[in-house]
Parts: C-alpha cells; structure tokens; sequence
C-alpha cells in the first residue's frame, strides 16, 4: 500500500520538479546563452499607437504625456474609449488623440477594445506598425522608436519591458509583488527569447507588423488576453521579439482589495490557459518543429511560483514520511525540485531584482506567500469569472466600478 501511494505521489513530484528545471534553465539562459542579437533600429517609418482605456480619466493624461513627446509626424495616436462613463474621452481629445467611442454592455474586456481599434483602421489606409499601449501605463524616453523600429527592421512582432512598480507609499508586501512580476517579466521572458526566439506579449509595449495585426481575431474575451495572443503568434513562428532597453511600466494599486483582484486575474486567468492549452501547444510544437509553440507551452504550463512552492514543499513533507519507511523516490524529487526553483528564484533576485527587494526584506517574502489566500479566495476567484476593471483609485476603496458577483 505504500509502495502505491509513492508511486502515485511520484508522477506529480516529477512534473512540477521537471516545470522547476525548466525556470532555473530559462533563467540560466537568459544570463548565460549567447542571445540573438535583436536588431536595433537607425530610424522607424509611423505608427499607430492604439490605447485601449475604460474609464481611466485619472490616469490617461499622464500616459498620453508620456507618449506624445515620442511621435513622429504622421504617428496616429488612437484612444478606444471603452464603455467608458466618465471624462477618458474629452481628456484625451484635448491632448491630440484619435478618440473612438465603443458602447456594448455584452461584450467587456481589452481584447474587444483592441478589435474595435483594428476594425477602424482597416476603414482608412493601415498602418505599417500597430503599438499597443494600455491607458495606466508610461513610456520611458525612447521606447516607441526602439520598439516599433525594432519591429520595423525586423518585420516581426517587438515587446518593451513591462514592469510594475510598488508606489512609494508601498508597503512591503507590495514589493515583494514587484519583485515577482520582474522575475517573471524581465528574468524569465529574457531566458524564453534566448531559448524560443521569442518573448510573450507581456501586456503593454507591443509593436505589430500591420501584416500580422490585420488577421488577428483579438475578440475572444479571454481574461488574460496577452497571453492568449502570445500563443496565436508562437503558432505563426512570429512571436514578438524582446526589446529589453525599451520600457513601459504601471503601478500596483494601492488598495489591497484591488491588489488582490489584479492579481487573481493574472493567475487565474494563466492557470486556465495552461490546463486547456499547454499540453497541446507542446506536443503540437515538438511535432511541427515550431519551437516557439513548443517553448512557450512550457512556459505557460509552470504554475505561479506560490503555487509551485507550495505543491512541491507539500510532497517534500509526505515524501520524508514515506522515507522513513524507505520510500525515498517522492522525497527525493520533490527536494530536488525545491532546490532548483529556489536557486532560480535567487538568481533572478541577484541579478534583477535587489534594486526592487533589498536583502534586509527579504523576511516578508514568508508573508507575501501568506497574503496570497486573497488572490485565491473566494471573492478574488469570483472576480475572474468575467472581466473586470482594476480600481486604482483608494478613495473608494479600491471598489470596481464593474458589476459585483452575486452574493458580493
């Protein structure tokens, strides 16, 4: 009977050990693989810079500032005013941009919002290069040329950095989650475009070949719709390629509530991607020769590293009870595993993240895992079942200006 139960506990210690091996070798080869060097730009022909926005009158004009001082004449700057009931749309006319006005209470969420935009430009003459931007987030100087021009000289999808970063008034906790979006954005997508060739659509920052953008389908609903569209480019063999020096970054909200349901989304979001897709993204990949679609399965299929902690520190404990009855196997895969996420997850931090986590923080890392059952509660699932929009506004408590499940 115990040899059964270590047999069965030993498949699941294999895989997340193997999803472990797999960070510590995309991060390893970030740092150590010779990378493609990505083509950087002498010049860039225009662009159309698409901003999808709903209901970000607080925040829109920062973005916009922050981009107008990057266009270049005959760049259209083109705001999607989504569903929105408050100010986004007059502000953003008053600050020079193309306002389209979307109304449809049926069909919520980003991916709509970007259709909507595709769809207009397809009624004038489209444009060479498509850049994505989101409505909360800022352009550091230089990254629409160094992105689009990359894309442009390239002919290929580019993607900027995308970094979130804890507002001063953070607390530690919020660190700790800039520290983990970094290593998942920065450390591990620069081990993914040295091993795949390719980086995933990380949320904001993308620049598109009007021949690629002009055949999306982006109207899907999905809740992580970047990541769903880094999966249709992976099966083109056009992933976007990763333009590192080029950076757009956004706040964490200040609420914890509203914390707590961005990131619920997020995680939520990719575990249901990767139990329906990555399995047959991989076999599809190996079969095909696309490494993109095979690299990026794996990729999608490692759970959050709370997750995978948790699972693997949860067998290591059965495993040392079957060892003392000599069942080693289950034990000794699971501390195996921990060992290699760990020194992922280390170096990472060395090289990336000590600027964002000091050392003498690193204690609230324990509490950071704690924190992690609002994300997984009741309420944050909930929050994931349809879209729902990110509050960033503490005055009102962090409360969505979206429907609210039943019962809530």
């Amino acid at each position: 009977m115990i040899a059964l139960v270590s047999a069965i506990l030993l498949a699941p210690g294999i895989v997340f050990g193997g999803l472990a091996a797999f960070i510590l070798v995309e991060v390893l080869s970030g740092f150590f693989v010779r990378r493609r060097l990505s083509p950087r730009p002498v010049g860039r022909r225009p662009v159309a810079v698409v901003v999808p926005a709903h209901n970000e009158a607080a925040v829109i004009e920062a973005t916009l500032s922050s981009l107008q001082g990057q266009l270049q004449e005959n760049d259209r700057m083109i705001v999607v005013a989504d569903n929105c009931i408050d100010d986004t749309a007059r502000i953003a006319r008053s600050l020079g941009a193309d306002v389209i006005e979307r109304k449809d209470a049926t069909h919520k969420g980003k991916g709509f919002a970007l259709q909507f935009a595709l769809d207009h430009l397809k009624t004038s003459v489209p444009p060479e290069t498509v850049f994505f931007l989101d409505a909360d987030c800022r352009l550091a100087p230089g990254a629409l040329d160094l992105v689009a021009g990359s894309s442009q000289s390239a002919d290929r999808a580019a993607q900027a950095l995308y970094l979130m970063t804890a507002p001063a008034s953070a607390n530690v906790k919020c660190r700790v989650s800039a520290f983990a979006w970094a290593f998942m954005n920065q450390t591990r997508m620069r081990g993914l475009d040295a091993l795949a060739g390719m980086t995933r659509v990380t949320g904001a920052g993308t620049a598109i070949p009007w021949r690629i953008a002009g055949t999306l389908e982006l109207g899907a609903g999905e809740i992580v719709e970047d990541l769903a569209l880094s999966i249709v480019l992976a099966g083109q063999c056009e992933g976007p390629i990763l333009i590192e020096e080029a950076v757009v970054s956004s706040d964490f909200p200040s609420d914890g509530r509203a914390a707590d349901i961005q990131h619920a989304r997020w995680e939520h979001g990719s575990l249901r991607i990767a139990f329906r897709r990555a399995p047959g993204l991989v076999f599809r990949g190996l079969a095909s020769g696309n490494r993109q679609m095979a690299f990026l399965g794996v990729d999608i299929a490692a759970p959050p590293l709370t997750i995978l902690f948790a699972m693997l520190a949860i067998l290591l404990a059965i495993g040392t009870l079957l060892a003392i009855v000599g069942e080693v196997a289950v034990a000794f895969a699971s501390a195996i595993g921990l060992a290699m996420l760990a020194i992922a997850v280390f170096a990472g931090w060395l090289v990336d993240g000590r600027r964002i986590l000091p050392l003498s923080l690193a204690p609230a890392v324990f509490g950071y895992i704690a924190s992690k059952s609002g994300v997984y509660g009741g309420s944050a699932r909930a929050s994931t079942r349809t879209w729902t929009k990110t509050d960033r506004d503490p005055a009102r408590g962090g409360a969505s200006d979206e429907p609210r499940p039943p019962g809530q």
